[in-house]
Order: C-alpha cells, then sequence, then structure tokens
C-alpha cells in the first residue's frame, strides 16, 4: 500500500472563492519511507484577493502571490492531476485534510475543468491524521504527548503536537514541511496505537464503512469541534435517499421509546438537543469508527450493554424510519448555491463534460473558445471564459472580453453586490487591519507593508 501525504497553503480560508499557493506532497510506501515528491507553487487569479492574515501565516509576500514567472493557478492543477493520478491507487492523507485541503483541491480543480473527485476515484482511499490521532488519544493516552494550551485544554495544533513528541518542524506554515511534519506524527501513531491506526485504514474506503454500519454493528465514532474530542457509540439506522454516502447513525445511549408519541414539532425539538442523539457520517469521508470489540467498556458501560442497545434500536424499523425522515428534514439538502464558485456538488458531470475537459486542456489557448462555448453545462461555460480570459484574453470575442474585464473589476470591488460571500476590497481591509494589529504577527512587517500598498493599488488611491 502506498500513502499520499499532502498539505495546501492557500489565500484563505473559503475553497470556492480562495485558492491554493502552494502544494506539497510525499508518496511514501507503507512503512512510510519517501518515494516521490512534489512541491509546486502558482501565482494568485486576477479576480481573487489574497487574505492579509493568511499571507503573515504562510510568510508569502504579495510579489510572491504575484509572480509572473510562477505557472498559473490552472497551470498547477494539470500539473497535480497528472501527478496525483500517476501516483494512485493511494491513500490520500493530511493533517486536518478532508475538511480542509482535499476541498481546496477539489473546488480547484472544478474551477480549472478537471475531475474532482481524484481522491476517491482510480483505486484511492483517504485517510484525516488529525482524525486518528484524537482517536487514538482518547482510547489509548499513552500513545500520544498532547500538549496544554493557554486555556489549558489539550491541543491537536500540528507544530505544537509534533514538537510534543519530539519532532522539530522545519518551517511552521510550509505545505512541504507540514508534510514532513505529519509522516513523522503517523509514524507515531501507527506504531503506538496500531489497533486505533488499521481501523482508521479500514474505514478509509468508502465501501468499507458501508458495509461496517450497514450489518448493524455498534460502534465508537470519534469527531471533534473546536478543537475538543467527542465519542458516541452510535448504530446505522438509515440512509440518506438523495445522497446515498450520508449514513444516518443514532447514539444508542439515548432512549427512543417515547419518540413516537411525540407532535412533529417535538420531534425536530428532540432531535435539536445537545449532543445531538441522531448524527450523519458520510462514508466518504474517512468517518473515525473503532468497533466495539476493540474496547473493554465505554464511559463503564459494558460492551454487552451497548451490544444490546444497538440490536434493540435496529430490530424496531418502523421507529428506525422515523428518526431517519424526521432528521433528515433537519437538514438542507437543496444546493441554493448563487454563483458558480459554490456549484461543484450541485450536480455530477457526466462522460460527455469530462471529455470536454480534456479537449480544453489538449487545444492551444487560442481554440479553446470553440470548445467552452459548445460545453452543455452552464457552470464550466463560465469557468472556461475565465480560465481563457486569464491566459489568453484576445482569442475571446470583444464583447466577452468587456464582459470578463468587468467581472473582475465587479468581484474584486464588490460594488452593487449585498454583502458578496468573497473577500472583496472592504473585507480585505477590514482583515488587513486585524491582521496587524495581532501581536502573533508582529514579525511581518514587510508583508504588512507590501499588502498595504497593494491594497492602495487596488482601490486606485
Amino acid at each position: 500500500m502506498s500513502y499520499v501525504f499532502f498539505d495546501t497553503e492557500t489565500t484563505g480560508l473559503d475553497p470556492r472563492f480562495d485558492q491554493i499557493i502552494q502544494f506539497a506532497a510525499i508518496k511514501t510506501d507503507d512503512e512510510f519511507a519517501e518515494i516521490d515528491r512534489i512541491n509546486i507553487r502558482c501565482r494568485v487569479q486576477p479576480h481573487v484577493i489574497p487574505s492579509a492574515t493568511a499571507l503573515a501565516i504562510n510568510q508569502t509576500s504579495i510579489a510572491r502571490c504575484f509572480d509572473q514567472s510562477l505557472p498559473s493557478h490552472c497551470e498547477m492543477m494539470t500539473v497535480l492531476k497528472a501527478t496525483l493520478e500517476a501516483w494512485s491507487p493511494a491513500v490520500f492523507c493530511g493533517w486536518n485534510s478532508i475538511s480542509f485541503d482535499e476541498e481546496f483541491l477539489r473546488f480547484g480543480f472544478y474551477q480549472s475543468l478537471q475531475p474532482s473527485y481524484l481522491t476517491s476515484r482510480f483505486g484511492n482511499a483517504r485517510l484525516d491524521i488529525l482524525k486518528i490521532a484524537q482517536a487514538a488519544y482518547a482510547f489509548r493516552p499513552q500513545s500520544l504527548h498532547v500538549p496544554v494550551n493557554h486555556k489549558g485544554h489539550g491541543t491537536f495544533s500540528l507544530d505544537p503536537l509534533s514538537r510534543a513528541n519530539g519532532y522539530e518542524p522545519a518551517h511552521a506554515h510550509d505545505a512541504l514541511s507540514d508534510v514532513q511534519t505529519t509522516i513523522h506524527l503517523a509514524k507515531i501513531l501507527k506504531k503506538n496505537a496500531p489497533a486505533v491506526w488499521s481501523q482508521a485504514v479500514r474505514f478509509s474506503k468508502k465501501a468499507s464503512v458501508e458495509e461496517f454500519l450497514s450489518a448493524g454493528e455498534v460502534c465508537i465514532l470519534t469527531e471533534s469541534f473546536k478543537g475538543k474530542t467527542y465519542q458516541y457509540p452510535v448504530v446505522q439506522i438509515g440512509v440518506d435517499p438523495s445522497y446515498s454516502s450520508l449514513l444516518v447513525v443514532a447514539d444508542v445511549t439515548k432512549g427512543y421509546s417515547k419518540f413516537s408519541d411525540l407532535t412533529d414539532d417535538e420531534k425536530l425539538d428532540w432531535l435539536g438537543a445537545s449532543p445531538q442523539p441522531i448524527r450523519k457520517v458520510k462514508a466518504n469521508a474517512s468517518p473515525m469508527l473503532m468497533p466495539v470489540e476493540e474496547i473493554d467498556s465505554f464511559r463503564d458501560l459494558a460492551v454487552d450493554f451497548l451490544l444490546d442497545a444497538a440490536q434493540e434500536l435496529s430490530a424496531n424499523e418502523s421507529l428506525c424510519r422515523d428518526l431517519t425522515s424526521t432528521f433528515l428534514d433537519r437538514i438542507d439538502h437543496e444546493f441554493k448555491n448563487e454563483f458558480v464558485e459554490q456549484q461543484l456538488y450541485d450536480n455530477f458531470a457526466d462522460r460527455k463534460t469530462e471529455q470536454q475537459w480534456l479537449d480544453f486542456h489538449q487545444a492551444p489557448w487560442e481554440n479553446r473558445w470553440e470548445i467552452v462555448k459548445n460545453m452543455h453545462d452552464a457552470r464550466y461555460r463560465k469557468l472556461g471564459v475565465r480560465l481563457i480570459f486569464e491566459h489568453s484574453p484576445s482569442s475571446l470575442p470583444t464583447q466577452t472580453q468587456k464582459m470578463m474585464t468587468e467581472f473582475v473589476a465587479t468581484k474584486i470591488s464588490g460594488a452593487g453586490l449585498d454583502n458578496p460571500p468573497w473577500r472583496t476590497i472592504p473585507k480585505a481591509t477590514a482583515d488587513f487591519v486585524e491582521a496587524r494589529a495581532q501581536e502573533v504577527y508582529s514579525d511581518q512587517a514587510n508583508i504588512f507593508d507590501e499588502y498595504d500598498i497593494y491594497l492602495s493599488g487596488l482601490s486606485g488611491e
């Protein structure tokens, strides 16, 4: 089995409207010996304003963001597609990667007219080493040294955690350095918490999660929220009919005997209690599940009690249907995404569209307009025009060039838009003022001075 450990540095926190500016990955064998690596940077797209906070964290200057000797974002994503496909099949790993880096990778591919789900296809699987660390510490506290932050809480932030476990990162918040740090922690986890590691690898594949939970097996689900780790003994009670990878599970320690007697409003209120008795598990997001056979007890509850409670709940099919349908009523399944950047998950691309992407990337820039204008999916027509405008604007019709010039100006200024969800000049200015005032970034004066000049140029001052 091969692993691909990867990390990104980005212009901000929103994968829909920010972008990757550095991507690094190391491919290893099963024992984490390096096989290959990639470390690539790109320049910022014309319609994206990077966050001053992000640049201070990444220690990236504006000059580097817009260095024309670097590949464009689209060119970088094309290289990444080729590299990661060549490295497949593998288990793709990172630190908080599934909720952060994976999303940037998916939206980056989407907005570059590339297949978005590369790490889930071609026999690939996904792991989040942060999830494994949290579960390992919960089940085997001696497996990991977890430092305490200024609030007196254990912290799973990558840099302090690695130092507490005998590793000094080369450069904090550099993608390649963070990859190397993650590999070091993976080695510790695999050695010191082998049962947790093996279960994480097992459930890195969607099919394994679905097969295990659909059998009615009770297990311990480990999740985190705002840096804190929570665990629940759960059993599957249903599936979202509109999204088959979303499995509905119930906490078996809760009492459900009177649920069906409640009114509809009372049911919704009851399910909204904290902690929630009913939860969702994304089978394709490497959930951290531990079979009860791997534990002796759970918070003084015997394993036999958990098994009996799960069997009793699973056997009540009408109650499971009632709980599932009410729970699904509480979560919004409708994609109401106004802007094309947000619309990755609205629909899956068909084979015809994927062939058009291939044709697009194989053609010279001056010929790509003919391909884009014939795309039947409006999302990719819009995104394709943006890519052509960035790389070969003269290839577009005059009216389209004018439209795109206006688009970039409006996107940056936000003029005439009611609180757009991306970073405009006013939002970037507010972020800049806040970042510069924080003592933690006091050594980033040069970056802030350069950013101030950049903002003034955008504003026309």
